[in-house]
């Protein structure tokens, strides 16, 4: 029972670690993966940062978690976008304030900017174009949760398989057993020296052999009458 339990438990745990994976690595790391590489061809125009301060907030742990808050405007075909990307992985916190303030400090409020922007969705945009390590953080993490969880629900599937293998094996030989008593139960008896295992035949036996004997009498008899 405790085995079929971590059977059971592993197959739960192999898919929501394989739908997890899935959905973060395909549906939030590869998008900011393929805007990171296509930005380094997007058009540009002039901005000017609008905010610039270091934010924080509160984890599980109840532990600081520090983060840049960058905000950016720009004008295309007389329509004004406001931004804030700086760099495409750039959405994620640490419990260093370091690199936040690094990133404040290098974009401080009012300072003309270059941004590029992807032509096809002009309200998408960027401060620093192309990819970093952080770019492909999360497709990263989501392969790795993908993966895990394909692997614990192969893992936990095999198991279910070969316990279910080994229960049908058993069946199998049991089945064959009784059968094979069976047939053993029905056998003939066996016969003692020179007598028949059925005795019951012995009458057809003699009935054949005064047959015979009859048979022969009367071709002896068989002759001409004067």
């Amino acid at each position: 029972m405790q085995q079929k339990g971590s059977v059971l438990g592993g197959l739960i745990f192999g898919v929501i670690f394989s739908a997890v994976g899935f959905g973060v690595a395909f549906f939030v790391g590869k998008p900011i993966l393929d805007n990171a590489k296509a930005s380094s061809t997007w058009p540009s125009v002039s901005g000017v940062i609008t905010n610039s301060q270091v934010s924080t907030s509160k984890n599980d742990d109840n532990q600081t978690m520090y983060s840049a808050d960058i905000s950016y405007g720009y004008s295309v075909a007389n329509e004004k976008y406001v931004g804030s990307t700086v760099y495409f992985g750039d959405n994620y916190s640490s419990s260093s304030s370091s690199g936040a303030n690094e990133t404040v400090h290098r974009y401080p409020v009012k300072k003309e900017v270059k941004v590029f922007y992807n032509p096809e969705e002009i309200g998408a945009s960027v401060l620093e174009p192309g990819t970093t390590w952080s770019s492909y953080m999360l497709f990263g993490f989501g392969l790795i949760f993908l993966v895990v969880g394909v692997l614990v629900l192969l893992t936990s599937a095999a198991s279910l398989l070969g316990g279910g293998l080994v229960i049908v094996g058993a069946i199998t030989g049991l089945i064959g057993g009784r059968k094979k008593s069976g047939s053993e139960s029905f056998s003939p008896p066996a016969s003692r020296g020179n007598e028949s295992p059925y005795p019951e035949n012995e009458n057809i036996a003699d009935s054949s052999t005064d047959a015979s004997k009859w048979s022969l009498d009367d071709k002896e008899d068989d002759g001409f009458d004067i």
